[in-house]
């Protein structure tokens, strides 16, 4: 979307020029106060589009230290910077002025200049500001400056001076002006399919126009004659509807007469004011009351004359309802206060129907003609409610609540009790809605934009503030409300406030170091506002401390949510921690070394899938370690940038071949293992395996993660060996160690710890003698198929649908349960948690568990509190990382694989499983 820019063009002594746009005054006269050159000449345009600077060569070489406008820039300024009344040149179709003051310096009009100020001083008023004008005369002066002058010569500034001097132009500048305004105020070019409702928006000489000057046939003229039409501006008071429903008055007239206005209309004031009821100049006719200065008629005009006289004089707006009302039938005034809401909620009319025990469309036929009868006997009282809200609504820069329109008229006292029914007046008294009452936070206001308008410009600015601060861009929040509020010009937009306070509700805002607050995003969604947190950060934060702030900043959000948010839009720096590029420890020049580093190093193993820990210590070992800022995270980071490398996931890199890789690509070196245990003749630690692949075979060896397939099977603790040489007995025997073992899970009703294993064995004993590591029995189990390992180290039979025991976490959740809201010290959920669990947690990974399943940390009372509601908990990766450091105190606290699959893939873990 294009935005209205203004446009500063400097030319400096020596010939260069620069260039720059801005979307305020201040902004602009900013940048040509700093200008140092005092020879400089600056061109300052507006528009939606930059002009080239070489267009102004010429005019800017003769003019040095001095401003030249170009004629959209002179007419949108403020009264205070005064410029040349005549163009000084022109530049690519642009005319151009000389300021002559409120850029730094004064001068005089120029010998010339005097005739055309008192061409504007002869109409005896001073030249309003643009932004003073009715927004058609706004469009006039910036668009058409020489119509504008024509019309402010002849006194027109407003609409009403519209209606009395407009008679003063030429003939081709009447059309010209008319046709400004009308395609403005009603959106488009009149066709013969709106232009009876856009009658109201038509200039003077064709609403006066005699109805016998268009020709109609003499049905058609009959039936407006019947209604009392007599001139186009009778028209305006039927309006479309209106003049469809005059009896006889079939679709070929209603073609017929919207044809003929629309030609008279487009054949110019000097067609229609031959024509007119004024033979001579038309005469200035007053909007206001053109409708009721019709020609003589028939004798029947004289009744709806004599209604008009007779209409009641009502004291306000209450009373005129009830006058209104008496004019109706009991039942039209049934069903009028039943639609109205004069006694509770405004019914349908289905509903009034049901009550009344008639049909839908007998409803509405006898609200329409109670509705006839109302338009027609109580004119006076529908005008002054469309002036007095129109009056109420004039000029003004606040919203306006409905309880607040009987204090700018008391006509309206005891509207705030009479909410429907207004609302009802401005849907049905009207040929076309004026006004809506808008309501927002639980009050009601009155406004002229309507419902479609709003709900748009409201759209309309949300995308534009969302595409603003799009990316890593951001802005201050005043040029951000500078920029919603000018969405909404003319009607409603007195609703200005409004429209930034629902903005608002979707943008997040952070301090700058200056103090400024800046517009950091936009969106209610967890990202947005960890974005804002993170912007308003010197440094990168915990996922801990991010849920801190965004609830300090009122948006309490779960700590897995912020943790997701944080991980999509940043940066991970270390364990936990992220931040945004602007937090990047590494300058470009720094990333750029690092990635020219590692591509060399891993060019020379073409072959080789590398781990960040590999990489790092490798480039610390070149010396290379950027002063200890190098982490494997900062690294991986850092490699994104390479287009040479390939991340296969988990910290792995590799050098791409061909195709970008993945995860799939991981080298398999099942067959590379087996024959390595089969040559060194015994078991093999995992790290053993690990350190003989990456020297013989050039394979990351930290990458590896083992899994168990015949002949490989786990016989201890990151140990691997063969089925048939290091398993002590044989296949027969570990079937019964295996049956052992279901009978005693069976009788205990709950699954085994690794370490329970071989006390359960007791007819087995011998066997389970043999063996020097319960992992092994566990192995077998697996191998089986009829038992399943389980976090925390359990085995369980393959029938249950877990080990019925407690995992770390869900012990840690129910020593938070028994705590309650009043919370207990980590000590004590440490404590209570051990005794679920069944073996020692420590405090370190205690204080971890509780963050994972959500609980909230009092800082006063040192306590930890029952967990969000959402019970959000860490995932089964997180929670393993927990497990593993819980197995310092119980090494059997082990995680195993199912027995199925084979194959060896890499991983970030460099402990086999």
């Amino acid at each position: 979307m294009k935005h209205l820019l203004a446009y500063l063009l400097v030319r400096r002594a020596d010939g260069s020029w620069e260039a720059g746009s801005y979307r305020s005054l201040e902004g602009l006269l900013a940048a040509w106060n700093g200008v140092p050159d005092v020879k400089a000449c600056g061109i300052v345009h507006v528009g939606f589009w930059r002009p080239d600077s070489g267009e102004f060569e010429d005019a800017a070489a003769g003019k040095p230290g001095r401003v030249i406008l170009t004629e959209a820039a002179k007419w949108a300024l403020p009264p205070a910077f005064r410029s040349s009344s005549r163009p000084c040149g022109d530049a690519g179709g642009l005319r151009l002025f000389e300021a002559l003051s409120g850029w730094g310096y004064e001068r005089d009009e120029e010998p010339g200049d005097e005739m055309a100020q008192e061409e504007v001083r002869a109409a005896g008023m001073a030249e309003p500001d643009a932004s003073a004008l009715e927004p058609w005369l706004r469009e006039v002066r910036i668009q058409r400056p020489k119509l504008w002058r024509a019309a402010f010569g002849a006194g027109i500034a407003d609409d009403k001076t519209y209606w009395s001097n407009e008679v003063s132009l030429s003939g081709a500048e009447r059309d010209e002006l008319a046709a400004v305004r009308y395609n403005h105020m009603a959106g488009s070019e009149p066709t013969e399919e709106t232009i009876l409702a856009g009658l109201k928006f038509a200039p003077p000489w064709l609403l006066g126009m005699d109805i016998d000057a268009l020709q109609l046939s003499v049905r058609a003229s009959n039936c407006l004659a019947s209604a009392n039409v007599f001139r186009i501006a009778g028209i305006v008071t039927l309006g479309p509807e209106g003049v469809r429903k005059i009896p006889n008055m079939g679709a070929k007239s209603v073609h017929q007469i919207t044809e003929k206005i629309l030609s008279a209309f487009r054949s110019g004031s000097a067609h229609c004011s031959r024509h007119s009821s004024h033979h001579n100049d038309l005469p200035a006719i007053p909007m206001e009351s053109i409708a009721g200065k019709q020609s003589d008629g028939p004798q029947e005009h004289t009744d709806r004359l004599a209604r008009t006289a007779t209409q009641p004089s009502v004291e306000n707006f209450s009373a005129g309802l009830r006058v209104a009302l008496s004019y109706c039938d009991e039942k039209e005034a049934k069903i009028l206060s039943l639609r109205m809401g004069l006694h509770g909620k405004r019914q349908t009319l289905d509903s009034c129907g049901e009550n009344m025990s008639v049909t839908r469309e007998r409803v509405r036929q006898i609200e329409a003609k109670a509705m006839k009868k109302i338009k027609t006997m109580m004119t006076d009282w529908i005008e002054r409610i469309e002036e007095g809200v129109s009056d109420a609504l004039s000029g003004r820069s606040e919203p306006l609540p409905l309880l607040g329109l009987e204090i700018v008229d008391p006509w309206f006292a005891g509207t705030g009790d009479n909410e429907a029914p207004l609302e009802f007046a401005f849907e049905h008294f009207f040929y076309t809605q004026p006004f809506w009452l808008m309501r927002s936070g639980g009050q009601t206001y009155l406004t002229a934009i309507s419902r479609e308008g709003w709900a748009e410009t409201l759209r309309k600015t949300k995308a534009l503030i969302a595409d603003f601060v799009s990316g890593d861009k951001s802005i201050p929040e005043d040029d951000a409300k500078c920029l919603a509020e000018s969405m909404l010009s003319g009607a409603g937009e007195e609703l200005r406030p409004l429209l930034w306070a629902e903005v608002t509700r979707w943008a997040n805002f952070s301090k700058a170091p200056s103090g400024v607050s800046l517009l950091a995003s936009f969106g209610l969604g967890a990202e947005s506002v960890v974005e804002a947190v993170l912007l308003e950060s010197d440094r990168p934060l915990h996922y801990e401390e991010i849920a801190k702030r965004c609830a300090a900043r009122g948006k309490v959000i779960a700590i897995r949510r912020i943790h997701h948010a944080a991980a999509k839009i940043g940066i991970l720096m270390a364990p936990g921690v992220f931040g945004l590029e602007m937090h990047f420890p590494l300058s470009d020049d720094e990333t750029g070394s690092v990635v020219s580093e590692v591509e060399n190093m891993l060019l020379e193993a073409p072959g080789k899938q590398w781990h960040a820990d590999e990489i790092v210590e490798d480039l610390g070992g070149r010396g290379l370690d950027l002063g200890g800022r190098l982490n494997k995270y900062i690294l991986n980071h850092a490699l994104k940038s390479s287009k040479i490398l390939a991340y296969l996931g988990r910290l792995v890199w590799a050098v791409k071949s061909g195709s970008t890789r993945g995860k799939a690509d991981r080298i398999g070196v099942w067959q590379a293992v087996v024959a390595l245990l089969e040559k060194n003749g015994g078991p093999m630690r995992t790290e053993e395996i690990r350190n003989r692949l990456s020297n013989e075979r050039g394979l990351g060896g930290t990458s590896l993660m083992l899994v168990q397939s015949d002949p490989l099977i786990r016989v201890g603790e990151s140990e691997w060996g063969l089925l048939w040489r290091d398993v002590p007995f044989s296949e027969k025997d570990a079937d019964r160690l295996v049956e052992e073992m279901e009978s005693a899970m069976e009788a205990k009703g709950e699954g085994l710890h690794t370490s329970e294993i071989v006390g359960a064995l007791r007819s087995c004993a011998d066997l389970a003698s043999r063996v020097k590591d319960p992992v092994l029995l566990v192995a077998l189990a697996a191998r089986s198929g009829r038992m399943k390992p389980a976090r925390g180290g359990y085995v369980h039979p393959v029938a249950w649908e877990g080990s019925r025991r407690y995992c770390l976490n869900e012990a840690m959740a129910a020593a938070l349960a028994e705590a309650g809201k009043a919370g207990w010290s980590l000590a004590a959920l440490a404590a209570r948690a051990s005794g679920f669990f069944g073996r020692d947690i420590p405090s370190t990974v205690a204080s971890r568990l509780l963050i994972s399943v959500g609980a909230v940390y009092d800082e006063e009372l040192a306590i930890w509190c029952k967990p969000a509601a959402d019970g959000t908990t860490l995932g089964d990766e997180d929670e393993a990382g927990l497990e593993d450091e819980a197995g310092e105190a119980d090494e059997s606290c082990q995680d195993f694989p199912p027995s199925e699959g084979s194959g060896v893939s890499s991983s970030t873990t460099a402990q086999g499983v």
